[in-house]
């Protein structure tokens, strides 16, 4: 999967594009001051959480596929209703909600996790 794959896939899940931020793509306008990111570093993919304007890694990974996985399968276990077309307000508000938790638990591991970096032989938990 790469970072289209992975946005379009959020699209369908029905995570507004502001929750997230995928580097290379422009994504919505946040209103949230915490949000997860995905982006090529040196080399690394990494997953983690800006609060504040500060980034936080949560894990690092070798490839785009990897890390893009890892950032979906998050988010998707978040949802539970099937994709829709368009969005209701109360959908809206209910993949916000979503997003919202999602960021709270990845802070939370961060934080239990020290600096919250992870090595790429972590990728597969």
């Amino acid at each position: 999967m790469n970072r289209t794959e992975l946005r379009d896939r959020l699209r369908d899940l029905g995570v507004p594009d502001g929750m997230y931020e995928l580097t290379g793509m422009q994504s919505g306008s946040r209103s949230d001051l915490s949000f997860p990111f995905l982006e090529e570093r040196s080399g690394e993919w990494v997953v983690g959480v800006e609060e504040r304007g500060r980034r936080g890694v949560v894990r690092r990974f070798s490839t785009e596929d990897e890390a893009c996985r890892f950032l979906y399968d998050r988010l998707a276990r978040e949802v539970t209703a099937p994709p829709a077309a368009r969005q209701s307000p109360q959908e809206e508000e209910r993949g916000r909600q979503i997003t919202e938790e999602l960021v709270r638990r990845l802070k939370d591991r961060s934080r239990r996790g020290g600096a919250g970096d992870a090595g790429p032989g972590d990728a597969a938990t």
